[in-house]
């Protein structure tokens, strides 16, 4: 059993709901700029932010739910966090109930990579071959791994609290902790 479900890498925005009800938002501009609450100018904690990102990078799964009918997913009332990233896909988990130390999560993929590469500022003309190829190999690899997370849609997971739970979290606990004043 591969335990990699999905890899949500170079996420730009993820997005809490529950019941329809948007919980947050957080997005970015770049890769390498700092997390932001969508609409408006409060940031989350930084190390908060980086968690949700580095959750959807590794979504490793526990086992699969032979029959999910006969238990109690809450599937259908399910936390769903959507991830849309720089190179293209988004990533929908729908987290359900509980399990020990696991949750019931449903998966989809939609999208696809990008399929041209935006040349840097300057580039060489021997550099952007290389980059060009450089990007093609990473763009195959990409296909093929989203044709294959692409075929998990149809079943129900369990996947681990300590990927999940950051995900979890509502908009005041991604905040940054007031510090106590000393009296």
């Amino acid at each position: 059993l591969v335990k990699d479900l999905v890899r949500a890498d170079g996420a730009k925005s993820i997005a809490a709901s529950k019941d329809g009800k948007l919980r947050w938002r957080v997005t970015r501009d770049s890769e390498s700029l700092d997390w932001k609450f969508a609409g408006s100018a409060e940031k989350p904690d930084l190390q908060k932010a980086t968690d949700l990102a580095s959750s959807l990078g590794w979504v490793n799964l526990v086992d699969v739910v032979a029959d999910p009918a006969k238990v109690d997913t809450g599937l259908a009332r399910a936390v769903v966090i959507k991830a849309e990233t720089f190179g293209g896909p988004s990533y929908t988990l729908r987290i359900g109930n509980r399990a020990g130390d696991n949750y019931y999560v449903g998966v989809a993929v939609a999208g696809e990579p990008r399929k041209t590469r935006t040349p840097a500022k300057g580039e060489k003309a021997e550099d952007k071959a290389k980059n060009d190829k450089e990007f093609e190999e990473r763009r195959a690899k990409l296909v093929e791994r989203l044709e294959r997370e692409k075929k998990l849609e149809k079943w129900t997971y369990l996947v681990g609290k300590n990927v999940i739970d950051p995900l979890l979290r509502d908009r005041p606990q991604l905040l940054p902790e007031k510090k106590a004043k000393k009296g």
